[in-house]
């Protein structure tokens, strides 16, 4: 089932941690520009992102992002919020402001209050309250609105 496949997944990425590939591994592009994404796929990214900001390492953050970006592929709203959350957790505050404004400009993917509002009780739950304030402020400073109150 699912989980299963999820679980193994999980233990795979443990492995390749705990032999150091990921933390260095040097290659230029990560993603083929030419190359169409499934949302499969895009899953995989989403993860790698989430993992990358856990191990603190914002350069392959970057180089992620932007590889992703030159897909010219249609982005969605976790993908947004994977970067974001990243970046945050990291103390990025320029990429974060940053990416709030390619997902507002996005021409592909409306941008969501409802997953920011979900990115910023995720903080709080985990009690990263001064992260998802920073968040709130940031995405009320960029005009977005119906956000939760904090």
């Amino acid at each position: 089932g699912f989980s299963e496949s999820w679980l193994r997944y999980v233990n795979l990425v443990k492995v390749y941690i705990s032999s150091g590939h990921l933390v260095n591994c040097d290659f230029n592009s990560l993603v083929e520009s030419e190359k169409g994404i499934t949302q499969r796929e895009w899953i995989t990214y989403d993860f790698l992102i989430i993992l990358y900001g856990g191990l603190g390492n914002k350069d392959k953050l970057d180089q992620i992002w932007k590889s992703l970006i030159l897909t010219k592929q249609k982005m969605i709203g976790r993908n947004y919020a994977c970067i974001i959350s990243s970046y945050l957790i990291l103390g990025h505050l320029k990429e974060v402001r940053d990416i709030i404004d390619q997902w507002k400009q996005s021409t592909t993917t409306d941008f969501d209050s409802t997953i920011c509002n979900r990115i910023l009780g995720g903080f709080v739950e985990v009690g990263l309250t001064e992260r998802a304030a920073t968040l709130h402020m940031l995405l009320t400073e960029k005009g977005c609105d119906n956000l939760m109150e904090l």
